[in-house]
């Protein structure tokens, strides 16, 4: 059976410049795959670079020599990365919840009827979580508690004070009788009779250590597994491809929307200058002060001496007027200069955000 999963793209109004417009857009693709399993994530860029599945996800696989003693298959959880770190990286709560709801969608898609799980995040992820043992317990057994009539094995190793623990919480939280604790091996068919198991596994979908170590070694196959879950997870990636595409164009039109505003504001504070340096009158009063120093040359050095305290006082006068508006356009040329400015550094900004902008707008995608 197929799934036919849909991918919501929202388009945050960027926060960058305060020409942005909010915009939304909705994207649908299905996704044709019952290997992998990403409901509830969000595509990363870093992650998708990284060729890991989103934080939250499960993907299935075979399961190597477990086959032959009744062990179909592994389904591998993925609560954070093994060997990066980083905001959508690093383990988290969320990542061990939905990627157990993830791997129970996997495993209906499969028609699984039965999976045995191991404490996922107890050992290795459990520190970067944040939360203890028995916190890290209830949130396992609430999350798997689907009342969908299939059969979960909680499988507890070698602890029994674990086990005693997780009968305990168990009935605290009046869970469904499709929940079973058991002690015993994961990778032995006979403890738990379930068709799957889970692995502890990680965003690389590759084996590591303690349990899921125990898993690859029962496999004698684990290269293998780890080479097709690499190939899997390219091909995951690859249906979104489009959806990616889609967001870069859109990113684009959105920074060059931005640019030409910046651009036409530009334009109009340079008409804008123009203007006010016009209607200050300096070239008319100019023109004025330049043809009275010619007439007073022109004119009888007799008739002059007469005129000279009228010529004088005139001149003075509208040198004064000439100075007070030099100083008014140094002051308007000075705004000018510094409001251009902030447009240039705006433009330029634009021009190196394009890349965080693509990144935060990629992060808003979710998997439905």
């Amino acid at each position: 059976m197929q799934s036919n999963k849909i991918i919501y793209l929202l388009f945050l109004s960027s926060t960058l410049l305060s020409y942005t417009n909010d915009s939304y857009a909705n994207i649908q693709v299905k996704e044709n795959t019952t290997s992998i399993a990403a409901s509830n994530t969000f595509l990363d860029s870093n992650v998708i670079n990284s060729n890991m599945l989103p934080r939250g996800s499960a993907m299935i696989t075979k399961s190597g020599d477990l086959a032959a003693t009744g062990i179909s298959s592994i389904i591998h959880v993925a609560p954070g990365a093994m060997s990066t770190s980083g905001d959508a990286f690093n383990p988290t709560l969320d990542g061990v919840r939905i990627g157990l709801k993830n791997a129970i969608i996997l495993a209906k898609e499969n028609n699984i009827k039965s999976i045995a799980l191991p404490f996922i995040g107890s050992s290795i992820f459990i520190h970067s979580i944040g939360i203890t043992k028995k916190e890290l317990a209830k949130e396992i057994l609430q999350a798997i508690d689907t009342e969908d009539g299939m059969r979960k094995v909680m499988m507890v190793y070698k602890d029994h004070n674990e086990y005693l623990m997780f009968v305990n919480l168990k009935e605290e939280l009046h869970l469904s009788d499709d929940i079973e604790i058991m002690e015993g091996s994961i990778t032995r068919f006979e403890d738990h009779q379930a068709e799957s198991i889970i692995n502890a596994a990680n965003m690389e979908v590759q084996f590591g250590g303690g349990v899921s170590g125990a898993i690859a070694r029962a496999t004698n196959d684990a290269y293998a597994i780890d080479g097709y879950a690499n190939t899997e997870i390219k091909e995951f990636y690859g249906q979104f491809q489009s959806v990616i595409e889609t967001v870069e164009e859109e990113v684009s039109r959105e920074l060059k929307s931005i640019k030409d505003d910046i651009k036409n504001e530009m334009v109009q504070l340079e008409n804008n200058k123009e203007k006010a340096l016009q209607n200050s009158n300096i070239y008319n009063l100019k023109n004025k002060q330049l043809a009275m120093e010619k007439a007073a040359k022109e004119i009888p050095w007799y008739a002059y001496l007469q005129l000279y305290p009228i010529v004088t006082y005139q001149k003075n006068s509208l040198k004064k007027e000439i100075v007070k508006i030099d100083n008014e356009n140094m002051r308007l040329l000075s705004r000018y200069s510094s409001n251009r400015a902030k447009l240039e550094s705006k433009l330029r900004e634009v021009e190196t955000q394009k890349s965080s902008l693509l990144e935060s707008k990629i992060k808003t995608i979710s998997i439905k």
